[in-house]
């Protein structure tokens, strides 16, 4: 199957551990617009870290996305995301003369085995050549995942009864959804001279990752999720996850909301990010010396949308904090069932699946 995916009419499918979102895109008088969505939440243990553990309750509760949706949705062509916790994204650097010397895929089945944990035999892998700016040097962006992987997800999605016209890797969705130009007013347009640091806070876990030159360079597991922030509201403060998602929700890191409480617990959060994020440009301009100066951070994902966390950040790193949701402000939401549009952090992925029909 091929990873990076071939166009076709789709409607995009976001798949994770705690929940599905799905939504569909259409075209109106030059602008775009959400004609059908939906979320619904997972009960736990349905899929356990990016493995789909009951497939034919995963396919029901597709089916019932899907019936349920906001705006009819008729389509049976997909386009999913496979797990970020279960697929690799390599970047080789090669001179001219390297490059020419072997095939591509020569070079790739040797290189793989040194970055990635999978015998090559039990990998599908797909890649993209870009060469640098005056071609003296070429990059082979690679995409992999264990066949394993593949086939749980394309089996689901088939017995939910559509038909797979590509599985993508989420940050190749995210990336999508970012430089977009959806009416001409995108503050994302990538300007080439800089390169930008895209963090996604995830509901069970959070990863970001460095888009330099037009492609995605480097990519960093971080080892805490927006669930994790809550469960440690709840230790602290000997309340449920329930009332301590509220908590969190409603005073964030504003040390002027709830006494100061709720921004006390997660310093040490803070910290932590700003470390992981210092230590990660550290390691860009080391490891890629040729890469533009990373001026901007984005922030995706629904732990995007912790009170004062883009403040916060500005702060710590003295550098521009960008919110990614800003990227959708011109996408139009048909419906506003379920505050969609109030929710945009957390459909950045899903909008960047249903975008690929209309960019590739």
């Amino acid at each position: 199957m091929n990873i990076f995916g071939e166009k076709f009419h789709s409607f995009g499918l976001d798949i994770s551990d705690n929940s599905l979102k799905l939504i569909s895109l259409g075209k109106k008088i030059g602008k775009y617009e959400v004609s059908s969505w939906n979320k619904i939440n997972l009960k736990e243990g349905l899929i356990k870290d990016g493995e789909i553990i009951n497939p034919t309750e995963i396919s029901n509760q597709i089916n019932e996305l899907i019936k349920t949706s906001y705006g009819p949705l008729t389509s049976k062509l997909v386009v999913a995301n496979l797990p970020e916790s279960k697929t690799f994204l390599k970047v080789i650097k090669l001179t001219k003369e390297d490059f020419e010397e072997s095939p591509t895929v020569d070079i790739i089945k040797n290189e793989l085995p040194k970055h990635i944990p999978v015998p090559i035999e039990e990998l599908n892998f797909d890649w993209l050549v870009i060469p640098s700016d005056d071609k003296s040097n070429y990059f082979i962006v690679i995409a992999a995942a264990p066949l394993k992987i593949i086939r749980q997800y394309t089996e689901v999605l088939h017995l939910a009864g559509l038909n797979v016209l590509a599985l993508e890797l989420s940050y190749q969705a995210a990336i999508r959804t970012l430089f977009f130009n959806f009416k001409n007013k995108n503050p994302f347009i990538l300007k080439k001279e800089t390169a930008k640091i895209i963090i996604d806070l995830g509901q069970t876990s959070s990863q970001l990752f460095i888009f330099d030159h037009g492609i995605v360079k480097f990519t960093n597991k971080l080892d805490f999720s927006s669930q994790d922030i809550t469960q440690k509201i709840a230790s602290e403060l000997k309340i449920n996850f329930s009332e301590a998602e509220k908590a969190k929700i409603s005073f964030g890191l504003n040390p002027k909301k709830g006494k100061g409480i709720i921004k006390d617990i997660l310093d040490d959060f803070i910290t932590k990010l700003t470390s992981d994020i210092i230590k990660t440009m550290e390691y860009y301009k080391l490891s890629f010396p040729e890469g533009n100066e990373i001026e901007d951070l984005i922030l995706i994902g629904g732990g995007a949308n912790l009170l004062n966390l883009k403040e916060n950040l500005k702060e710590n790193l003295k550098k521009n904090i960008i919110l990614g949701k800003d990227a959708l402000t011109n996408l139009v939401f048909k419906r506003e069932e379920k505050n969609a549009s109030k929710n945009l952090s957390s459909l950045i992925t899903t909008v960047g699946l249903a975008l690929r029909e209309w960019v590739e």
